[in-house]
């Protein structure tokens, strides 16, 4: 399976939870591709500080993640599409209505500006959306 995830920027929330579903998906000995962009980001932006810091709390790594701007053949390789809000969902709608049936609304807040308290807070709820949608899509 290939799973996209996406968010704004592809600096904090997409990368994260990218790098959750990814060990989750090591510890159940799948072999899914996982890749992570932003519907507006800067290609090339790191990861944010906090992001970082709070991923590495955790033993996971962001540290060399650049952000990349979602493309339509992206979108339209991937078999499951992760978005973080219903914005999100209506942007890419926009673009390529075809996704509908792929596409999960996590309903993940944007923690940015607001401290490592919100990006820790931001991490755990990836973590638990995360496994309630790998439950789900086993």
């Amino acid at each position: 399976m290939r799973i996209l995830l996406l968010c704004t920027g592809n600096t904090c929330r997409s990368p994260m939870a990218a790098a959750l579903l990814r060990q989750k998906l090591k510890a159940a000995g799948r072999n899914d591709t996982v890749e992570s962009a932003g519907l507006f980001a800067l290609s090339g932006s790191p990861a944010t500080d906090d992001a970082v810091t709070a991923m590495r709390e955790i033993g996971l790594e962001l540290s060399s993640h650049r952000s990349t701007q979602v493309t339509k053949e992206q979108a339209e390789k991937a078999d499951a599409i992760l978005v973080m809000t219903e914005s999100h969902r209506q942007s890419l709608l926009s673009a390529m209505p075809e996704a509908a049936d792929r596409i999960t609304v996590l309903g993940v807040d944007d923690p940015y500006l607001r401290g490592l308290a919100a990006y820790r807070d931001c991490r755990d709820q990836l973590d638990l959306r995360l496994s309630r949608w790998l439950e789900e899509h086993p």
